[in-house]
């Protein structure tokens, strides 16, 4: 909402006056927006009729990004040996003798500086998004995104109510979870979560302020004038403009999401093995839930996990139950059952039916 004129070769700006808003939203007066992390989708929900063509030229350049798939460095969890093991990836991914900035959370900043230090990683320098925007004083350096960048949702709401105050449909504030797909530039590809919003206006607008702060952070050691530097990302989100060149998955360790989702398989794989051994014909949920020590959430979530790797047979009962003032209530229920015969249904009043899990 700004524009910059020349004349008799004097540059002038002119900043934002408030007769301009009309003339910006005018369909017919042709515009050039100039901006290396414009979000394309969150220009069309803000001008939804406005005709709009986006060019995005591709800059030669030898830019090398790393991407390392790991949830285990969410400011929230970082406590104890994960903040540890946090801070030994880190330093492991720090190339020797290449200066190299290192970017966080603010904080998470201290903290983690004083840790690189201890690690001998002398030629680091650790700062935080939100304070490296347009900053020129890292070029040449290596840059290492240490974490996903979190900014306050209740503050996009606002912002997003502000923006779109006219618009005839409600904004949904709900927050979900979209799967993308990440592909390196061997062709090799991996779906991950990322968490948005649920309606495209704010998801747009949260991609504004999330991934492109992270894109702007990564790109501070310039590695489009200097072909020598690397980009490494700790995170599993796909950034805009930064294709990784090589995927890799770090190491679960027990105390990872990835190494507890193994654990509580492993738990739930012994635990219908043993059941099934001491003859028990069918499994259902709560006894695997009861015997390894877990949530009936947890066994459902490995539910066709257990099926797969014991050969087992998920089939659905139904329980019904006769209610005290007359009636009756139907219960579906999932168990497991070994491949083969049927095993015959000796409960009076109840069905099955082989047709997947509750």
């Amino acid at each position: 909402t700004s524009w910059i004129e020349a004349r008799s070769g004097v540059p002038a700006l002119y900043l934002r006056l408030d007769h301009l808003i009309d003339q910006l939203a005018r369909p017919e007066q042709p515009k050039i927006i100039l901006d290396a992390t414009a979000n394309e989708a969150l220009l069309r929900a803000i001008f939804p009729h406005m005709p709009m063509r986006v060019e995005r030229p591709q800059i030669a350049g030898a830019l090398r990004v790393i991407q390392v798939i790991s949830r285990d460095w969410a400011k929230s969890t970082l406590r104890g040996l994960r903040r540890a093991q946090w801070y030994d990836a880190v330093a492991a991914h720090v190339r020797p003798d290449h200066k190299t900035l290192v970017v966080c959370m603010l904080d998470c900043e201290d903290d983690l500086r004083r840790a690189l230090r201890e690690c001998g990683c002398t030629a680091v320098e650790v700062g935080h998004y939100g304070a490296l925007r347009g900053s020129n004083a890292y070029q040449g350096y290596d840059v290492i995104l240490a974490q996903v960048y979190h900014p306050n949702l209740d503050q996009i709401i606002r912002e997003g109510r502000a923006l779109f105050a006219d618009d005839a449909a409600p904004l949904d504030e709900r927050i979900v979870t979209v799967e993308r797909t990440l592909t390196d530039a061997t062709g090799a590809s991996w779906a991950v979560q990322v968490p948005t919003f649920a309606d495209a206006r704010l998801a747009a607008l949260l991609e504004s302020r999330r991934e492109n702060e992270m894109e702007q952070a990564a790109l501070r050691g310039r590695p489009l004038d200097h072909p020598d530097t690397q980009v490494t990302l700790l995170l599993s989100m796909p950034l805009p403009g930064l294709a990784p060149t090589i995927i890799s998955e770090a190491v679960p360790t027990p105390q990872s999401n990835a190494g507890r989702q193994a654990a509580a398989r492993a738990a739930l794989l012994a635990a219908a093995q043993q059941l099934i051994e001491g003859g028990q014909k069918l499994v259902n949920v709560q006894d695997l839930a009861t015997h390894a020590g877990v949530s009936a959430v947890t066994v459902r979530a490995h539910w066709q996990a257990l099926e797969c790797r014991l050969h087992l047979r998920s089939i659905t009962q139904r329980r019904v139950v006769l209610l005290p003032n007359g009636g009756k209530r139907s219960y579906p229920r999932a168990v497991l059952k070994k491949r083969g015969r049927a095993v015959p249904n000796r409960q009076v009043g109840s069905t099955r039916t082989d047709t997947g899990t509750d």
